[in-house]
């Protein structure tokens, strides 16, 4: 006899729960679910102190209840196999898969029939969340930790991003992207291959040290592809320390400006290197993302008052240890763009330089 379970093998599983989320009882009752995630999240920490244990995770409770909840229940969010891999740890009998899961939801379900005790759908809406809730114990019932993973995240009911349209293609020409880590204490790039994509995500594969200074409170991140023809802000979250996985979500191309044009060549900048600009009024710091004969950019967590047109005073310094090259100077120039996105500030800055600082400049770009 036909078992419609059977459908949900590993990759259908995923992709049906990323499915479901596009239920319309997600948008209908959009204030509901995020208003209980706080208390969902309590819930979830409240097991996981009782029977979780992954040597190799290096979140915190509040960090994977989070990202537990939204991969389940934010239509915003892909849902990745390694992000239910709590329920893997927390139940070892497969019979037991969808245990934990309904637990947690019976004080969902509890609280959104009490939120809803005065309303005249209240019974209409609690059949649906019901029915929604039904739906994901079933499908997680399903999981085997066996089957392989690196699978297309993408549905057949949401649209892609067009910036993660552009990644898939990169992914299926088997071409890695830069991956660039910037924090207060230097910046780290790798080649990172495609691993998996979503709808409105992708994930990659990072360097160890990557993944460290991916622990750190302030950090911005920058991808690129191979060509630097195109470059985009991120927000980067933490798939699996173990096997150095990485989600990037929020993927925004940023804008075209005079500092990433052809005019003058670039030496993108590898190691520590910290900047600082300052004016009367305000001083900042960051970390020399790429540096030409006409300018620097800079990308910093500290949000300023500079404006475009401003003039500021740079104050450069970068040493590569193996190749025996250094300088450091200070240079007037003004600012002539602001990138913001959240903790991440790119500066694009037109300096002023002398003869002697741009032959130190060439001979960098010339090294690498």
């Amino acid at each position: 006899m036909y078992n419609h379970l059977d459908f949900y093998k590993r990759g259908n599983m995923i992709k049906a729960i990323n499915d479901l989320k596009n239920s319309l009882i997600f948008e209908e009752e959009h204030d509901f679910f995020k208003k209980y995630k706080k208390d969902f999240i309590a819930s979830f920490g409240y097991h996981y102190k009782l029977h979780y244990n992954c040597e190799h995770c290096i979140l915190d409770v509040q960090t994977i209840a989070s990202n537990f909840y939204d991969a389940l229940f934010d239509n915003q969010t892909d849902c990745y196999p390694k992000q239910l891999c709590c329920l893997l740890r927390m139940n070892e009998n497969k019979a037991q898969y969808g245990f934990l899961f309904a637990e947690l939801i019976v004080d969902m379900t509890e609280a959104f029939l009490n939120q809803n005790i005065d309303d005249a759908k209240a019974v209409n809406q609690s059949k649906k969340i019901l029915e929604v809730l039904r739906k994901q114990i079933k499908i997680i019932s399903q999981m085997t930790p066996e089957e392989d993973e690196n699978f297309e995240i993408s549905t057949n009911f949401a649209l892609q991003s067009s910036n993660v349209k552009y990644l898939k293609n990169l992914h299926n020409l088997g071409r890695g992207i830069k991956f660039f880590v910037h924090t207060q204490i230097g910046t780290s790039m790798s080649i990172s291959p495609i691993i998996q994509v979503g709808n409105n995500s992708i994930v990659i594969k990072v360097s160890e040290e990557q993944m460290t200074a991916l622990k750190l409170a302030n950090n911005s991140f920058i991808l690129k592809n191979s060509d630097n023809e195109k470059n985009f802000s991120v927000k980067a979250k933490i798939l699996c320390a173990k096997e150095l996985t990485v989600v990037l979500e929020n993927i925004k191309e940023l804008d075209k400006i005079p500092l990433l044009s052809r005019k003058y060549p670039r030496a993108a900048i590898m190691h520590a290197s910290l900047v600082h600009l300052a004016n009367e009024n305000e001083y900042i710091t960051g970390n020399m993302l790429d540096i030409s004969e006409g300018g620097v950019g800079v990308i910093s967590s500290q949000k300023s008052s500079f404006e475009k047109g401003q003039s500021v005073v740079a104050f450069l310094s970068y040493e590569d240890p193996k190749k025996n090259f250094k300088f450091s100077f200070e240079a007037t120039g003004y600012i002539v763009s602001i990138i913001g996105k959240e903790k991440a500030f790119r500066y694009g800055v037109s300096l002023d330089l002398s003869t002697q600082e741009k032959e130190l400049i060439k001979n960098l770009i010339n090294f690498s």
